[in-house]
């Protein structure tokens, strides 16, 4: 019995400590499920690298990681709409409430102005992913012929632009629910989401179906969304009035920050989720595999960073509007701080990591042919990714990019953006930069151009705009309402 009272005791304090570590990193139960779905991707990732590693051909490799950038093509799409969406979204939410039934009450003027955002923004994307299809299907194709090769690559493409499609619909749903508070439902699913669709890509690599698990993977979340949206919150979208689409909201709210956003986002897109398919076209296939799969690891460390910082969007806006800015203050450094330290280890573990392997490789030599054994896997790898020096000078872009994103979601959840001219620049920059710099040096030449950009660039400008507005817009809103509302 005492050995039973010391072993709860002990579990207790655990817990405890725990609770507290969250605490301090700011880690609600949103970011919780968000860090434990990116979690889980950081696990998933090396099976994933090694089946396509072990089953694909370098080529074959070349044409998957160019496939997924290609379809990153929704991100230019989508207009800006989403984040826009929510961040207006957070605004009308701070007079609403969800009912335990799953219906909303409240102001009933606020209710009209989600019910505005909600059908405006559905028949934004109705003609958005018409737009996608045409693109993708279009000029996709024409990129994708370029390029002589044996591998069976139209169907997939086809059925891969076809289910993101169906995904980019949804896509008004979540950014409004996430705005209204749903971000601990949304990114529960998100979690199960990602162990699922992983483990139907496993099935479908060992299965051999080649560029097929591409449309596979995306079937499934596209199939995952729409219970989760249209089928579990389908009281949320009935307790909305019908509405003409907000006309007056769009007009005075929604498109000035729209089309700013609309203009950053396309820039943004050109400048760094084209530089697989701009390596496949300059330096073939086999480059770009290697070039996709690191900066795969890359960037999914990157947005698990960044999840401290999304998760907390539609509370920045809520305290805004309540003007309770020392609160927000304090939360977005807490938020900030935590996700920038959490990445930087990340990378440098991925750094060491590359390290270790080119290292390992050379000791074990080369494998003998055809044999399938540890030096195998371990020269596979190493010839699968970047070499440490490119993989480091990525990494440096990566950590600089990252303050600067959570700088620009904490402007933007006041409503205003003046970033765009800013933004306009570099991201061109970056675009001119990448094209040559590929050209002349390959993924060497793109590394260094990315590293140069986003630290010299990009981290002293934004944090200069950032303390120069936050303080503006702070003065302001106190000499309007300086006493907070309820």
């Amino acid at each position: 019995m005492v050995d039973r009272t010391i072993a709860l005791a002990v579990l207790g304090n655990a817990l405890e400590t725990l609770r507290q570590q969250a605490q301090r990193l700011a880690l609600g139960r949103a970011a919780a499920y968000a860090i434990a779905a990116r979690a889980w991707q950081f696990l998933a990732g090396p099976v994933t690298i090694l089946l396509i590693a072990s089953r694909f051909s370098p080529e074959l490799q070349g044409w998957y990681y160019t496939f997924g950038s290609l379809l990153t093509v929704q991100q230019l799409c989508e207009l800006g709409l989403p984040g826009t969406l929510l961040h207006v979204a957070s605004h009308s939410w701070a007079r609403l409430k969800r009912e335990p039934n799953g219906f909303l009450s409240g102001d009933p003027a606020a209710l009209s102005e989600l019910a505005g955002i909600v059908h405006g923004g559905r028949r934004w994307f109705a003609a958005i992913v018409a737009v996608f299809a045409a693109i993708t299907l279009g000029p996709g194709y024409f990129f994708l012929s370029s390029q002589p090769t044996d591998i069976a690559w139209h169907g997939p493409w086809c059925a891969a632009v076809a289910m993101a499609s169906g995904s980019l619909v949804l896509t008004v749903d979540f950014a409004v629910l996430e705005g209204c508070g749903r971000v601990i439902a949304i990114h529960r699913m998100r979690l199960v989401q990602a162990v699922v669709s992983n483990v139907v890509v496993w099935i479908g690599l060992i299965a051999g179906l080649q560029l097929w698990v591409i449309p596979l993977y995306a079937g499934v979340r596209l199939l995952m969304e729409f219970v989760f949206s249209r089928i579990l919150h389908r009281q949320f979208w009935a307790s909305l009035p019908h509405s003409d689409g907000g006309t007056a909201l769009w007009r005075e709210v929604v498109w000035p920050l729209q089309w700013r956003a609309a203009i950053h986002g396309a820039m943004t897109y050109l400048a760094y989720q084209l530089f697989v398919p701009i390596i496949f076209r300059t330096d073939g296939p086999v480059a770009a595999g290697r070039l996709g799969m690191t900066w795969s690891i890359l960037t999914t460390l990157q947005s698990a960073a960044a999840i401290w910082m999304h998760t907390r969007a539609s509370d920045f806006g809520v305290l805004i509007r309540q003007r309770q800015f020392a609160q927000l203050d304090s939360d977005y450094g807490r938020v900030a701080r935590s996700s920038l330290a959490l990445l930087g280890i990340a990378l440098s573990l991925v750094v060491g990591g590359t390290l270790a392997l080119t290292l390992l490789a050379q000791g074990l030599g080369e494998p003998a042919e055809g044999i399938r054994d540890f030096t195998w896997l371990v020269a596979r790898l190493r010839d699968r990714l970047l070499d440490p020096a490119n993989t480091l000078l990525f990494s440096l872009g990566v950590l600089a990019m990252h303050l600067p994103q959570c700088q620009t979601i904490y402007l933007r959840s006041h409503l205003r953006d003046p970033l765009l001219r800013p933004a306009f620049v570099l991201n061109l920059l970056m675009f001119a930069l990448a094209i040559i710099s590929a050209m002349l040096a390959g993924p060497t030449g793109l590394a260094v151009a990315y590293a140069l950009v986003s630290v010299a660039g990009y981290l002293p400008l934004w944090y200069y705009l950032w303390s120069h507005y936050r303080t503006e817009w702070h003065q302001q809103a106190a000499r309007i309402d300086p006493a907070p509302t309820p």
